[in-house]
């Protein structure tokens, strides 16, 4: 029994297993938490799960020159090629993050040692990472935030490994800054700090051996990055190295409108002001679109990017003192501890979470403690140089575009290790004075205490400076808003979701914001209409869609309530706003039928069938024609769907085989033509459970419809 014991004492296990076991314990925690909402995709996490099905139905190599970074929509196929026939696929790849995320946390531990940091530095930064609130967030979302995270790491272990020298891990290390830069295309630019980091290691003669480092490095990346040119040269007909939408994102962060933050531009095209959505599916379109406007021209998507990025060298070329204000802004905001939200916002899902609403740590803190890390491991400089130059790299190439939270989270994975040290070496001064006050008095003690103090002052200043930020605006704080009202409707609180949603009205100025006074944060009433003015000018189609999404919203919550009137008076708002909305006509379309109003829901499928040839909807639409007993209409739209879409899937054609026959057996009375699509409808799905009633008719000769 006792050595059974000694097995189970915790001082045993290795702390690296501690650390992992910490991570996975509060990503699992998360994810079970937020469970219902692993189906939830938007903007980027929208378009990466499509790209990721389209490679999975054998489009490996896609349309034109790849738009976004591509390694997440192969490896997020590659998981779901494995996962999509359990119960919920992407649960399971959230899952499989969650460990991945978890054995970043050790990386960083092993990266703190690798430095030069002592055993307890290490694995105090493998427990900071564990805990750190947006680590848990970004690990578990499906986007490619912890992929960036991961390899990043794993490429600064290869290069502390290499010691300068070794060929194979300079090999390594620009295999996995290769794999980076297709995740984050700004990490290519980082490989000249990565070689100035390397300098006071490197044995002498160092000319030769920062070069002979370079070379391997490159030629790793290049095995990587040389396919990705390759076929988008061959796909698209121009040299692109990675992706074709660099120019666009740097205009994006330096332009007279920029602000720091993500914010597309707007302009004056044949009298129409005419705004970049900010919308994956669409926001690439629209830069070449306008560019094109303001060219006169139509432009390729290498053209655009370039024009964009001429045009953002001009901004600055032309308004430098502008510049380095936006860039002292954009600093500003990168240390701050908000952590600014684009598909999905931290802070709002704290609202949701009893695990991130725990005292995790975040950015403020490992930021105030790294900068103290930093100036206590001056003396440990040559070691720690890699990881200097690798943070302020990776941030100067953050800067030159424009803040989100997710982009500076694998500069937060090299700047733990520096607020593990600052944190010890703020305890080791502590002890320090402590003992000197023992032995030689309060006075002794307080001799002692001046690089304690002004350590501890530094915390005392940076991390309440990191907590401030100004007023929102009306278009963010209704962003954040409505999209606390789809989280909490989506995990079964539509009521409170109401409540939350229609806070976003006054934001949007649909309700006196004079009556909602907290909403104003200390702002006069017509400061914040002059605001919402403005916004509602520079965003364009951009408010547009987060006031549509607003209403669409309040439908979907009076929806769940079983309110199905207001439902659909509130989703025909949307659609006022926006104009157009595949998935709120849907949505309307059931609601009208819920309220047994089939007229009014065949035409909302109508108008969605419009818009974009889908199935289902032209399914739905063929269902409810019959509904209304116009079969022959019913029969002319399920018919069309084979010309109008030839790529239907198994499934799809077995309901189109299905629907024809009972059309035909029910409102047309061809029970011969009937007859022939249920057969083929069987052959295509015999499992299905319509199969037994679709027997009983071919059984029974002239059977008529029940």
């Amino acid at each position: 029994p006792a050595k059974f014991m000694a097995y189970l004492d915790w001082r045993r296990i290795p702390l690296g297993i501690l650390v992992f076991l910490t991570a996975i314990a509060l990503r699992c925690l998360y994810l079970w938490e937020i469970r219902r909402l692993a189906n939830f995709l938007i903007t980027d996490s929208l378009y990466y799960h499509r790209w990721a099905l389209k490679i999975l139905q054998g489009d490996w190599i896609g349309q034109g020159i790849f738009e976004k970074s591509p390694l997440y929509a192969y490896f997020l196929a590659f998981l779901l090629s494995g996962l999509q026939f359990l119960r919920d696929p992407l649960l399971w790849v959230r899952f499989l993050q969650a460990v991945m995320g978890a054995l970043g946390c050790v990386l960083i531990a092993r990266l703190t040692r690798q430095a030069g940091g002592s055993r307890a530095e290490g694995y105090l930064a493998g427990f900071l990472a564990a805990c750190y609130g947006p680590f848990i967030f970004y690990d578990t979302m499906l986007m490619k935030t912890f992929l960036a995270t991961f390899l990043s790491l794993a490429c600064l272990l290869f290069l502390y490994r290499s010691a300068g020298v070794r060929w194979g891990r300079l090999l390594a290390a620009g295999f996995f800054m290769g794999l980076t830069s297709l995740v984050r295309d700004n990490f290519i630019l980082i490989l000249p700090f990565f070689l100035v980091g390397l300098i006071p290691i490197l044995p002498a003669p160092r000319s030769r051996s920062i070069l002979r480092a370079a070379g391997w490095i490159v030629f790793g990346a290049a095995l990587v990055i040389t396919p990705v040119t390759a076929r988008n040269y061959l796909v698209g007909g121009e040299f692109a190295p990675l992706t074709a939408g660099g120019g666009e994102v740097f205009y994006i962060g330096n332009h007279p409108e920029a602000n720091g933050r993500y914010r597309p531009p707007c302009f004056p095209i044949d009298g129409r002001i005419q705004c970049v959505q900010a919308d994956s599916e669409h926001e690439h379109d629209d830069f070449r679109r306008i560019a094109g406007g303001l060219q006169g021209k139509t432009l390729t998507p290498m053209e655009s990017s370039r024009f964009w990025f001429r045009k953002g060298i001009a901004f600055i070329l032309n308004n430098p003192g502008q510049y380095l204000a936006l860039q002292a802004r954009k600093l500003g905001i990168f240390l701050q501890d908000q952590e600014i939200g684009d598909n999905y916002d931290y802070d709002t899902f704290r609202r949701i979470s009893r695990v991130l609403s725990l005292p995790l740590p975040t950015f403020g803190l490992v930021m105030s403690l790294g900068l103290v890390g930093m100036a206590a491991s001056v003396s440990r400089w040559k070691r720690f140089s890699l990881l200097y130059a690798s943070w302020f790299g990776y941030t100067a190439t953050v800067l030159l575009f424009f803040n989100f939270s997710r982009f500076r989270i694998p500069a937060v994975a090299m700047l733990i290790p520096f607020a593990s040290v600052g944190l010890i070496w703020l305890g080791n001064q502590t002890a320090h004075v402590y003992r000197a006050m023992r032995r030689d008095g309060l006075r002794a003690g307080g001799r002692q205490a001046g690089p304690l103090l002004v350590g501890v002052v530094a915390v005392a200043i940076l991390f309440p400076v990191s907590l401030r930020r100004g007023p929102a605006g009306p278009y963010a704080s209704a962003h954040e808003q409505v999209l606390l009202g789809y989280l909490l409707r989506l995990t079964g609180r539509p009521a409170e979701a109401l409540q939350e949603l229609d806070r976003a009205r006054y934001l949007l100025g649909d309700a006196p914001i004079g009556d909602q006074p907290e909403l104003l944060e200390g702002a006069p009433v017509a400061a914040f209409r002059e605001k919402l003015a403005r916004e509602q000018r520079l965003l364009g189609i951009n408010f547009r869609m987060v006031h549509a999404r607003l209403y669409e919203g309040i439908g979907l919550a009076y929806r769940d309530l079983g309110d199905w009137n207001r439902a659909a008076g509130n989703l025909e708002k949307s659609l006022e706003i926006l104009g157009s909305g595949v998935t709120t006509l849907e949505h309307l379309a059931f609601s009208y039928r819920q309220a047994g109003d089939l007229a009014a829901s065949a035409e909302a499928l109508e108008r969605a069938l419009a818009i974009a040839e889908v199935f289902e909807i032209r399914y739905d639409l063929a269902a409810t024609y019959l509904e209304l007993e116009q079969a022959r209409q019913a029969f002319e739209t399920l018919s069309a769907a084979p010309e109008r879409d030839p790529g239907l899937n198994r499934e799809q054609q077995a309901d189109y085989h299905f629907g024809l026959g009972w059309i035909l057996f029910s409102g047309l009375s061809r029970q011969e033509e009937a007859r022939r699509h249920f057969e083929r409808f069987l052959e295509l799905a015999p499992d299905d459970p319509q199969g037994l009633e679709i027997r009983r008719i071919l059984e029974t000769p002239g059977d008529e419809p029940g």
